[in-house]
């Protein structure tokens, strides 16, 4: 197997044929150059995201011919997370526009599962956007206080079978909070 750290060659390795790609993975980290991080896995041709638990590390490294570590600078995977960010926001903001609808429309089931389901994705996202805070110092977008007191007056909205009031509170209070943070996001 050949092995590579983004374009240096690392050398050959002849696995044993219990070596898992895992193990591998692991003993080439010590390559990484100091301040990189490894952002993805190259298995002959295939890329993998690094952070993934796939069958990919299970793999028999003797069944590998090019393992390449793909590594990106604090910098640049903040920059491709806050783009990652970005779309998941803009997928949400549409999600929130078609669960604004579906309520309109009397479709209450169908809406609240689509509202449960982009409200997770929002939540998940919103870690997201927090910890590329972390690495590339920048503020986070979402602005935590407004979306506690949409989400306060959302949950008491829908406690009281208001849908009126949870459509108006959706379409005033959230829509504009998720698109706001989708453009901050850039």
């Amino acid at each position: 197997m050949q092995l590579f750290v983004d374009e240096r060659q690392i050398g050959p390795l002849t696995a044993d044929v219990a070596t898992t790609v895992g193990e591998v993975v692991e003993a080439l980290g010590m390559q990484v150059e100091a301040g990189r991080i490894v952002v993805a896995v190259e298995l002959d041709g295939d890329q993998f995201h690094a952070a993934s638990d796939g069958p990919w590390l299970a793999r028999r490294a003797p069944t590998v011919g090019t393992l390449r570590l793909i590594t990106s600078s604090p910098a640049e995977l903040a920059r491709d997370l806050r783009h990652d960010v970005r779309i998941a926001l803009e997928l949400i903001a549409g999600k929130l526009d078609l669960a604004i609808e579906g309520l309109g429309r009397g479709e209450r089931h169908r809406a609240g599962q689509l509202l449960a389901q982009l409200l997770e994705e929002l939540r998940l996202v919103l870690v997201l956007d927090r910890e590329v805070s972390l690495v590339d110092g920048r503020p986070a977008v979402a602005d935590a206080p407004r979306l506690e007191r949409v989400g306060e007056e959302l949950i008491a909205a829908q406690h009281r079978a208001d849908v009126g009031e949870t459509v108006r509170l959706l379409e005033s209070g959230l829509a504009p909070l998720v698109r706001s943070w989708r453009d901050a996001a850039g």
